[in-house]
């Protein structure tokens, strides 16, 4: 089965996430050392933690960029040595807007440990890597156009997929994300083929819909859920 973790946001969002991963990584510790959880639960904690501390990194690195490098969000470039299709034309040639080089960002990609992951789906599509895209629309986030077909109301954002169920629900505890009957929400309105574009420097295309999980309000930045609708997400 497919869950997902999803990151997009600002400024704000940046001091929001670290409170949220210092708030995860804190109760880790804690639980650990007290002797009255599981290890299977512990390490749920624990990659949660490590998810959320990985993609809050990464979205760090794109508000230095902006505000230090001067980098617009169509000049990021997620280019790197571990994934290819990566390649953004609009960015500066001389690589101060690229997230995963030393000219840039600094940051080193680091594929999502498959332990993480559901086995049972090792075929499908951008398994086992963390996925950039600009296609996909927020209701309530950003420039919210209030048009599944207007670019300018798309998100970028990063998808961890096919997540196994423990660990979408210890990440979702972790960031608050709201969880009805205590099972991960269905995202609804959503084509998920428009989330396999990679981003390279272009929103779009106007066939992807809205993601917003049921049940669920406007406005979360950073969430896990189960996708469904088309293709259904499983």
């Amino acid at each position: 089965m497919r869950y997902k973790i999803v990151e997009s946001g600002n400024a704000l969002f940046l001091i929001l996430i670290a409170v949220a991963l210092f708030a995860a990584l804190s109760y880790a510790i804690t639980q650990s050392g007290s002797g009255g959880g599981s290890v299977d639960r512990e390490q749920e904690m624990l990659a949660a933690a490590q998810i959320i501390q990985y993609v809050g990194a990464i979205e760090q690195t794109i508000t230095r960029l902006r505000l230090v490098n001067g980098c617009s969000d169509t000049e990021i470039s997620f280019e790197n040595s571990t994934v290819s299709g990566y390649v953004n034309p609009n960015a500066p040639i001389d690589k101060s807007c690229h997230i995963f080089d030393p000219a840039g960002g600094g940051m080193r990609y680091v594929k999502p440990n498959n332990l993480w992951l559901d086995k049972s789906e090792s075929a499908s599509r951008n398994f086992g890597d963390y996925w950039f895209t600009g296609t996909n629309r927020y209701r309530g986030v950003g420039t919210d156009a209030g048009n599944d077909t207007q670019p300018n109301a798309r998100e970028l954002v990063v998808y961890l997929n096919w997540l196994t169920k423990p660990i979408c629900m210890a990440i979702n505890r972790a960031l608050n994300y709201p969880m009805t009957t205590g099972e991960p929400p269905l995202a609804s309105g959503t084509r998920w083929d428009g989330a396999w574009q990679k981003w390279v420097g272009v929103y779009g295309p106007e066939y992807s819909y809205n993601v917003i999980p049921n049940g669920v309000s406007p406005g979360y930045l950073s969430g896990c859920w189960l996708g469904e609708n088309t293709p259904r997400g499983g």
